[in-house]
């Protein structure tokens, strides 16, 4: 019987070790803010070879790496060029042949000639902008992709001591946290969606604005949700569908730079079987929230929410709360829900459905920041648009790459009384602030905004910003080229 018993056991456990290796698809990790000397890409790496895969944004940047140059990667920091940048953040995706590394030349991780069945590729990040991509092949040998070049990197020293980021550089060399950070060059993508209340449609537009060499930058507008991503930058656009007497909104999800890429549309639309309306309330790099109305007569009154992520923006099967965030997610998603339901009045549960649906959630605007909302959709028969509540996630990464003020909204409430909305850069450069009299750009100094905007742009009073993107240094010129096309 015992001899029995440990069979059981072996098989079981030979069961756990095969799920555990079990990669069938891209999976992403973040890597928390390294706390001791594990992170394994650490080290001075040396420039090999290299090759040009996009050659528009290489030609663009005079950031370029020669032979024989080294790059310093550190828990603390990342020093190219000579220069250290601190506030780094590690991104793990473990990835298969298909990883796309450059829309460009359709060149896939699979190129390499690896031969693995996954590969680790690590996002570096600076204050929330995406630096490069390091691909690991060994431990001595691997690959770094920057600003349009694909650099064949070898590990020629380890890095021991660990290093304060925080301090001064001596001999002229550029402490960019304190001194170039805040004139660096600036830009922000802004969704933006217009609703008509006659026939109630909506229609979406992205304006770039960008500062750099002291002065704010012509601005530029394209038709269309023009979205940036870890793998470059992709368009957004409404569709609808027309069958068995049914009308089908949805969205399709584009790279920009990819005349060549498949799109799965037909794959979740064959079965079309309700009437859809649906409108975007927040974009982000991998996810759109959304607002959904299904039934048969619609009023501009969507009764439901549901997060898509953007690489299958067409499916049928939101996603659910703890899918953004951790298991514990869904306790307090219902303990917010079932308090809210409990101080209903009995008329008010009528209206209401009784069934807790941990995928109706989105994300609005609210005094100058996202706000991760729920809703309690109506009854089953009932046209509203449902029961909305607050639910106090934190941000996260996930959803939210960056959405921080300088100043603080009741400051910027005090000072201006008329605020609707309020956005400040990442380098503390420009802040965007939405009024009645429209969306006005005003430059920064010592932490405080002048007195005079350096432009406005004209906002309806029924237009809402859905995106806020922003780049630093030289992807500001990168992200300027889908407008002048």
């Amino acid at each position: 019987m015992k001899k029995f018993i440990n069979m059981i056991l072996v098989i079981l456990m030979s069961f756990f070790i095969i799920g555990c290796n079990d990669i069938t698809q891209n999976k992403i990790y973040k890597i928390k803010p390294p706390e001791n000397n594990s992170l394994s890409i650490k080290g001075i790496w040396r420039i090999n070879d290299y090759k040009i895969l996009d050659n528009d944004i290489y030609s663009l940047n005079n950031r370029k790496f020669l032979i024989g140059e080294d790059i310093e990667i550190c828990n603390e920091y990342v020093k190219l060029k000579d220069i250290d940048y601190g506030n780094i953040t590690y991104k793990l995706k473990l990835v298969k042949d298909d990883y796309v590394i450059s829309y460009e030349e359709k060149y896939n991780i699979g190129n390499l000639n690896l031969n693995k069945d996954n590969y680790e590729v690590i996002s570096v990040f600076y204050n929330n902008n995406i630096m490069f991509e390091f691909i690991k092949n060994t431990d001595k040998e691997s690959f770094i992709f920057y600003n349009g070049a694909l650099y064949n990197v070898s590990l020629v020293s380890q890095i021991n001591q660990p290093v304060d980021s925080n301090i001064k550089k001596e001999n002229n060399k550029i402490d960019s946290n304190l001194i170039n950070y805040y004139n660096y060059p600036v830009g922000v993508y802004l969704g933006i969606k217009s609703n008509n209340e006659e026939d109630n449609t909506e229609e979406y537009k992205t304006v770039y604005v960008s500062f750099q060499n002291d002065k704010l930058q012509p601005i530029r507008e394209k038709s269309g949700l023009i979205v940036p991503r870890m793998n470059g930058i992709w368009s957004i656009n409404k569709k609808y569908r027309e069958k068995n007497d049914y009308y089908y909104e949805y969205f399709n999800a584009n790279p920009i730079n990819n005349k060549d890429f498949i799109n799965n549309d037909n794959k979740n639309l064959d079965n079309i079987d309700k009437n859809r309306y649906i409108s975007i309330n927040f974009v982000g790099n991998d996810y759109i929230a959304t607002e959904v109305y299904e039934g048969n007569k619609f009023t501009g009154k969507y009764g439901k929410y549901e997060v898509l992520p953007i690489d299958n923006i067409t499916s049928n099967i939101p996603i659910v709360i703890s899918d953004i965030y951790s298991d514990d997610a869904k306790k307090v998603f219902k303990q917010v829900y079932d308090n809210i339901v409990n101080n209903f009045s009995e008329e008010e549960k009528q209206k209401y459905s009784s069934y807790i649906n941990y995928s109706n959630f989105s994300l609005k605007r609210a005094n100058g920041k996202w706000n991760v909302i729920g809703k309690i959709s109506p009854a089953y028969g009932l046209e509203d648009s449902g029961y909305d509540y607050t639910l106090n996630f934190k941000h996260n990464k996930k959803l939210v790459n960056y959405d921080s003020l300088l100043i603080p909204w009741k400051t910027l409430k005090r000072e201006l009384p008329d605020i609707k909305d309020a956005f400040t850069s990442p380098n503390e450069r420009i802040a965007l602030i939405l009024t009645e009299k429209g969306l006005l750009i005003y430059e920064i100094e010592n932490s405080k905004i002048n007195n005079a905007p350096l432009d406005i742009i004209n906002m309806d009073h029924n237009d809402q910003i859905i995106m806020a993107e922003w780049c630093i240094g030289d992807y500001v010129d990168n992200w300027a080229k889908p407008f002048l096309n």
